[in-house]
């Protein structure tokens, strides 16, 4: 018997005896233990159980437990520290990606273990190691209090196992295939979520000005505060971005295009998110580029369609929500952007910020020196966790919420070092993705993937400004995190020739 196939028997045992051990403790706690110690139970006996899955397996239920499940009984049930599982599961990943590097798995590899080595030199994975290596050196010399590191590294660092086994498994069309079914599913499932909250929970909802950021489909937040809309309108705008790019790329269904489409803009009007009115001519514009670009009527007919488009989510909006909310009406959009990016502008009385007044904070803060500046004060200084309570940095400016931006959070947690390796994640896996999707030999499938993953990675940039989703938010940083497994694993496997 070979030592990989030694190692998988071990490994069997193992488990088996662990798995026998706690069922036999279980039985005592079950009769004599607390609800504490129960789930905790459950939960090493769910871990032990989820060491035995094959990789992929394991991996299709970190995305369906963190695009449907957390976010799903974190709103309906307000059930907030289920936000922690889609963390808890990368982190359980890591042994079982480990085990299969120690196995040296072949089925696991890009094309070789030249093709491996090659995947983890790309740059947006450089960047997220030398972002990793940032936040620990901030934490070593600002030394800040244990519960704040512990949630800060929560955020920061488990969620990348999933770039990792994208890199493991990113060799396998199976594998591929069976994520964009997932993503489509998900998506779908959207349509009755989003529908029971726009028309059932919106209006049970006693402020109008904020009642639609309740629609946040499967994502999570909180029925009675919002959550994650901003969410959901990336990951439509990812999925039909997909779908137009297969078309554009020779693809005859039209009906299909025009399904995915049709459901897209549903869960976008579904609720209020004005970043929409520049995300959607984005994907439409980028994935177009070259069509758009080859003839004057091409151009000419993008920009009707597209204006089309935006006239009637911009009349739709105004039926829906500005004509309820007098504060948020169409004459008040030109207003309303000048807040959004004056450095001044901020509210003593409820703490809220611009965002360009999250970023003055730290611009004028006269208390952080060159060493400060440059790594930050350690994940989680700056925000406010009902877990971990306010960061050290976050006391000094009571009332005011100074992470109000992805931006403002790197600068204050990670420092100036921290927010540009976080910056070259995005930008170096945008650049991998448009290289990758150019490459002669790659099939139009692939192509288009990639397409709708450079998408993803432009309206990231622009999530950097708009909120701190990129750095708090499990479903965000988890498609961040396999975007970039995926188009350095498929850098790597082009090399490769496989």
């Amino acid at each position: 018997m070979s030592s990989a196939g030694k190692l998988g028997k071990s490994l069997v045992l193992v488990l088996s005896a662990s798995l026998l051990l706690l069922a036999v403790a279980s039985g005592v706690l079950a009769a004599n233990g607390t609800l504490i110690s129960q789930l905790m139970l459950a939960g090493l006996i769910g871990g032990a159980l989820m060491m035995l899955l094959p990789l992929p397996a394991f991996f299709s239920l970190i995305v369906v437990v963190t695009f449907l499940i957390q976010g799903t009984t974190s709103y309906f049930l307000r059930f907030q520290p289920i936000a922690w599982l889609p963390y808890l599961l990368c982190a359980l990943a890591l042994v079982r990606v480990s085990l299969r590097i120690r196995q040296h798995d072949d089925r696991f590899r890009l094309g070789g273990a030249d093709a491996w080595t090659a995947s983890v030199r790309e740059p947006a994975i450089v960047c997220v190691v030398l972002y990793m290596i940032t936040i620990l050196f901030a934490i070593t010399i600002n030394t800040p209090p244990i519960s704040q590191v512990v949630v800060g590294l929560k955020n920061a660092l488990p969620i990348w196992v999933a770039a990792l086994i994208v890199l493991r498994c990113g060799g396998s069309s199976e594998f591929r295939d069976l994520f964009w079914r997932l993503l489509s599913i998900v998506f779908f499932i959207q349509v009755p979520l989003v529908l029971y909250q726009h028309f059932v929970i919106v209006p049970a909802r006693p402020d109008v000005t904020t009642a639609f950021d309740a629609v946040v489909g499967s994502f999570g937040g909180l029925i009675e505060a919002g959550g994650a809309n901003s969410t959901l309108v990336l990951f439509a705008l990812l999925v039909m971005g997909y779908e137009l790019a297969r078309f554009a790329r020779g693809s005859k269904n039209f009906s299909r295009l025009l399904l995915f489409w049709g459901v897209g803009l549903v869960i976008i009007f579904s609720g209020e998110v004005k970043a929409a009115f520049l995300w959607i001519p984005m994907t439409v514009v980028f994935v177009l580029r070259k069509k758009i670009l080859s003839s004057a009527v091409a151009l000419f007919a993008t920009v009707a369609v597209v204006s089309v488009v935006m006239m009637g989510m911009f009349v739709a909006y105004s039926a829906m929500y500005w004509s309820k909310a007098p504060d948020r009406a169409s004459g008040d959009m030109v207003e309303r952007m000048a807040y959004f990016f004056d450095p001044y502008n901020v509210d003593p009385q409820t703490g809220e910020v611009s965002r360009g007044a999250s970023i003055g904070f730290w611009v004028n803060d006269a208390y952080t020196d060159t060493p400060r500046r440059l790594a930050g004060y350690g994940v989680g200084s700056s925000r406010v966790s009902t877990t971990g309570g306010l960061g050290e940095v976050a006391v000094r400016f009571v009332p005011f919420k100074i992470a109000a931006t992805g931006i403002a959070m790197l600068l204050w947690d990670a420092g100036l070092i921290g927010l540009f390796a976080f910056v070259g994640i995005v930008v170096f896996g945008l650049i991998a993705s448009i290289k990758a999707a150019r490459s002669p030999g790659i099939s139009s499938i692939e192509a288009a993937r990639l397409d709708a993953l450079s998408v993803y990675f432009l309206i990231a940039l622009t999530l950097l400004f708009y909120n701190t989703s990129l750095l708090e938010d499990p479903s965000t940083q988890l498609l961040l995190a396999i975007a970039v497994g995926y188009v350095c694993a498929t850098r790597s496997r082009l090399r490769a020739g496989s």
